[in-house]
C-alpha cells in the first residue's frame, strides 16, 4: 500500500501558492496596502509550508518499505512505440 492522505494528494499545490502570490503582486501590488502585500505574501508561504510539512508527516507515517509516493499530472511526451525487426535494436 502506497502512502496516501490529503497533504500527498494536494502536494502539486505546494509551489503554486507563492506563485498566485507573485502573479497578485505582478498585477495588483500597487494598487494593495503595505500590510496587504505582506500578509498576501507572507500567507501563500506559510501555507506552503504548513503543505509541506503535512506531506512529509504523511510521508513518515508510513512503513519504511513504502515511503515513496508519485503525482504523476501529466506526461511531457509518450514515446514511440517500437518494434525491433530482425535482430536490430529500437532508436
Amino acid at each position: 500500500m502506497t502512502p496516501s492522505g490529503y497533504f500527498l494528494e494536494h502536494i502539486w499545490l505546494i509551489p503554486l501558492f507563492p506563485l498566485f502570490a507573485a502573479a497578485t503582486m505582478l498585477f495588483f501590488g500597487r494598487k494593495l496596502k503595505n500590510s496587504a502585500v505582506a500578509t498576501l505574501c507572507v500567507g501563500t508561504v506559510f501555507v506552503s509550508f504548513v503543505f509541506a510539512v503535512g506531506a512529509v508527516l504523511q510521508l513518515m507515517a508510513a512503513d519504511p518499505e513504502r515511503r515513496v509516493f508519485q503525482k504523476i499530472l501529466f506526461e511531457w511526451s509518450r514515446p514511440a512505440p517500437c518494434t525491433p525487426a530482425r535482430g536490430k535494436s529500437c532508436r
